[in-house]
């Protein structure tokens, strides 16, 4: 676990190549900056999970840019009309294909995308809880949040409910993500379900077939993401049925 630390992840490609392993899965912790070098250098193979990398290897992940407009369209469809989003950091893929589906909803609804609403933080916690922060602190609040992740959805989360706002009453949310206790809390969060056990196998399965010859061009695997509605992006007005 690099903790999106790139001097960490850095280390441990470096120690990872010096031992000679015969393959790595990685979710490397920037598209753009994240070195493998080493190991292609060294013949390892490599396989990019959920986010790319600068090289092109063979790479499995979710249709994030579809997600997360069906995400975006859902708080459209329950009454939402001023949307913020509490995204990654921009050198991600994730967050700008998250962030490309989030404006194409909107446009597409006739609205703007209006870039104060887009808080780029660093897809954790604290980063989820401090854009949160000065989400609040708008003259005009939104009446919803998408939220790219789920890390950060605890950090948002916990600053709607320390600042006493209402979800979804004054505040709908939806996330990218489950986590154990989306379905648990009060209310229950609407997110974006990633088929992570299928993606995993085949991120092994790709590896494996590597280490057996397989002499084809890198391939890009995509899955498709289920929206998971809970009570968090339904208002009590609106007659949107909750799963």
């Amino acid at each position: 676990n690099s903790d999106e630390d790139a001097e960490k992840e850095k280390e441990y490609i470096s120690l990872l190549a010096s031992q000679r392993v015969s393959g790595v899965i990685i979710c490397p912790t920037s598209s753009e900056l994240t070195d493998v070098s080493p190991m292609i250098e060294n013949k390892i193979s490599v396989v990019a999970f959920d986010r790319k990398l600068p090289i092109e290897t063979d790479y499995v992940r979710v249709d994030n840019k579809a997600g997360s407009l069906l995400a975006t369209k859902h708080l459209l469809d329950s009454g939402a009309t001023r949307i913020a989003c509490v995204n990654g950091d921009r050198s991600i893929s994730t967050a700008m294909e998250r962030l490309a589906g989030y404006v194409e909803a909107i446009e597409a609804a006739g609205l703007v995308a209006e870039p104060e609403l887009q808080y780029f933080t660093d897809f954790k916690e604290e980063g989820g809880f401090q854009a949160t922060l000065k989400i609040l602190q708008m003259k005009k609040l939104p009446d919803a949040i998408f939220v790219t992740n789920n890390q950060m959805m605890s950090g948002v989360f916990h600053a709607l409910r320390k600042n006493k706002i209402a979800v979804p009453e004054q505040i709908s949310l939806v996330g990218f993500d489950d986590l154990p206790w989306v379905d648990i809390v009060t209310p229950p969060v609407t997110t974006m379900r990633q088929p992570t056990y299928d993606m995993g196998m085949t991120a092994v399965q790709k590896l494996i077939s590597r280490f057996n010859g397989d002499l084809s061009g890198p391939e890009e695997i995509v899955f498709g993401a289920e929206l998971v509605k809970r009570k968090s992006s339904i208002k009590k007005h609106n007659s949107v049925a909750s799963k």
